[in-house]
């Protein structure tokens, strides 16, 4: 039985391959495709098992997840100089001049080739000269994602004060906006920029060119040692982010900072079918994926009843999110009765079987002079109740000890 062959090829290459192939007695060709739509769209259908292309073709990780999802090995014509990407992205590269018919061979023979390690690439532009402190040659980072249900429930409050109490313990944290229904932390922290920088760390990811020095270029430092990935501007740029794109950023942060803390998306209805990850983004790929490569979870609820009935069902539905740690944000008599601290353990405990939650009290004077200020709760109230509940929630995770209240102070002026 011969092996399929998918062809799409720009120029005199796709003749003689096409000329190769025809005298070979364990080859054919099943189609030859325009571009990588038409490749793509054959994949599905299942008429071929390698697909045979070129850089010019604009071939990127996300291309190749999807051949690979629908069981095609990608080979690529390209330079030598291309194929270190090439192979970061997940494809096996091959020179022009190289014996193809025998590349193509070995790849139906041998396993997948597997991406090499985000980051470790020689950035094309050289060292990165912003003063990132890469983390290529140490520990990978710690990766903690914040998630929960829909209703505003203090999620991206709760990922930024964490992430800059971690800052404060004397850890590089990157914070990750990757709410990519409602990004806000840009404008929570207060700052400025002109692009979005997830879609920015995208897109290199997609080219196979992201590493620790690229992506220290497009995280500002906004306090200290913490560093912001801003999120999509808009939702509707959601079908940018692809799970698979989404893991890699997640992977080369890991380098640049010693924990990584990503405020998620919350789970949407997804109508998708079954060819979904191999024709487009997921609606739910980036929350998955965060979820995926976190060493730490955190899930954020309300402190009312309708939210606490949203995340029981969060609690109920998702696997992943059950095993992690539930913080209950905005505790208040108001909402949850004389004795709300016991009223939410209570209700917690007896739907979802959750005996340990995280209380954090309501304090909306210090949440909105912080909000005003464009910075943390730990700047603008450092007793704050709800501040010391987060302080003590980042000790927890971590493993370190909690900063004295001027430690801020000191870490402004750069000692």
């Amino acid at each position: 039985m011969s092996l399929a062959v998918l062809v799409a090829l720009t120029g005199g290459a796709e003749e003689r391959l096409v000329r190769e192939i025809a005298g070979a007695s364990d080859l054919t060709v099943t189609r030859r495709c325009a571009d990588l739509q038409e490749l793509l769209a054959a994949a599905i259908a299942q008429v071929g098992t390698i697909a045979v292309t070129d850089t010019e073709s604009g071939l990127d990780r996300v291309m190749v997840d999807r051949l690979g999802r629908a069981g095609v090995r990608t080979l690529v014509v390209a330079a030598p100089t291309e194929h270190v990407r090439i192979t970061e992205i997940g494809a096996r590269p091959a020179d022009p001049d190289a014996d193809l018919l025998e590349a193509i061979r070995e790849l139906a023979t041998d396993a997948a080739p597997l991406p090499a390690p985000p980051g470790n690439g020689t950035p094309a532009d050289g060292p990165a000269d912003d003063g990132v402190s890469a983390h290529d040659a140490g520990p990978a980072g710690q990766v903690v994602t914040v998630c929960g249900p829909s209703g505003a429930p203090g999620r991206s409050t709760i990922a930024l004060n964490l992430a800059h109490e971690i800052a404060l313990a004397g850890h590089e944290v990157v914070l990750i906006d990757a709410d990519i229904w409602s990004s806000s932390l840009a404008q929570m922290l207060g700052v400025l920029t002109d692009s979005a920088g997830l879609a920015a760390a995208v897109r290199a990811a997609d080219q196979g060119t992201l590493d620790s020095a690229n992506l220290g270029r497009i995280t500002p430092q906004v306090d200290g040692r913490l560093r912001l990935l801003t999120g999509l501007p808009r939702s509707s740029r959601w079908r940018e982010i692809s799970a698979t794109s989404m893991r890699t950023v997640l992977e080369v942060a890991r380098l640049l900072g010693r924990w990584v803390v990503v405020d998620a998306p919350v789970r949407v209805p997804d109508d998708d079918g079954e060819y979904e990850p191999m024709v487009g983004a997921g609606r739910n790929g980036v929350l998955t994926a965060a979820q995926e490569v976190a060493d730490r979870i955190v899930v954020v609820g309300a402190a009312e009843p309708l939210g606490i009935e949203r995340l029981v069902h969060v609690l109920l539905d998702d696997d992943t999110a059950a095993g992690g740690t539930v913080v209950v944000n905005r505790v208040r008599t108001s909402a949850a009765g004389p004795r709300p601290q016991e009223s939410v353990r209570e209700a917690l405990a007896r739907f979802a079987g959750n005996n340990d939650p995280v209380l954090v009290p309501d304090d909306r004077p210090t949440a909105d002079r912080a909000l005003l200020r464009g910075t943390a709760w730990a700047e603008v109230a450092p007793k704050s109740p709800a501040r010391v509940a987060v302080q003590r929630l980042a000790h927890d995770l971590t493993g370190t000890a909690a900063a004295p209240v001027g430690a801020l102070a000191r870490l402004r002026r750069g000692r």
